[in-house]
């Protein structure tokens, strides 16, 4: 077997990474609802902050990269068919959770009236028909790309988050679905960063100003 595909004597280790996440996902409610400014909007339904241009683009942003998911879906799922089975089943959870996180996005956009809608639809299609492929044909290529890709997101989302402070335009809600998006994540990153109990960890720094997306 090549090595850049995954050895057996790995699944162990891997398996027990696996059902790290399982436990801590069991106490996240994925529907994401107490992150949306329902009761604000039943009391006074001018209550939601219009976003400005510059976190709107963000979330936008962020929106079109989760609905990218049905490829990211079966892009993995080719490269891990066939290989150790504890990562196609991290495949089936991630894609489960991953699933909410654009409805979180475009349903709270949907709630203050932010941006064009018809044209956010019609970009959102767009992104979907158009497809994605990464052309990864190893294991450790994907498992290292997308920890790459998780990584970037995570700093993503907490830039966005830390740009809440003190600003009235990001609005109530942003922040704290943007740090659960954040926690939410994790286990391809911990393959990437040590799959066999040694080896060099990878980190993304958070670091810039406040006003930096």
């Amino acid at each position: 077997m090549s090595l850049a595909h995954l050895i057996p004597s790995l699944e162990p280790k891997l398996r027990g990474l696996y059902d790290k996440h399982r436990e801590r996902a069991t106490k996240i409610d994925w529907s994401y609802h107490e992150y949306l400014p329902l009761d604000e909007l039943k009391a006074d339904p001018n209550s939601i902050p219009h976003l400005s241009p510059l976190v709107y683009t963000a979330v936008e942003t962020a929106l079109l990269t989760e609905v990218n998911l049905p490829w990211f879906t079966t892009q993995l799922y080719g490269v891990f068919k066939g290989s150790l089975a504890v990562m196609l089943d991290f495949l089936h959870t991630w894609t489960s959770e991953e699933d909410s996180h654009a409805l979180l996005l475009e349903t709270y956009l949907l709630l203050g009236s932010n941006g064009d809608t018809k044209l956010r639809s019609a970009m959102r299609r767009g992104v979907i028909r158009q497809g994605w492929a990464a052309n990864i044909e190893t294991h450790f290529g994907a498992i290292a790309y997308t920890a790459i890709q998780e990584l970037a997101t995570q700093t993503f989302y907490l830039r966005v988050a830390t740009c809440r402070a003190g600003r009235p335009d990001v609005g109530p809600c942003v922040a704290p679905s943007c740090k659960r998006r954040d926690a939410a994540h994790g286990f391809l990153s911990r393959c990437c960063q040590n799959p066999s109990g040694r080896g060099t960890e990878l980190r993304l720094s958070a670091g810039g100003s406040d006003d930096e997306v």
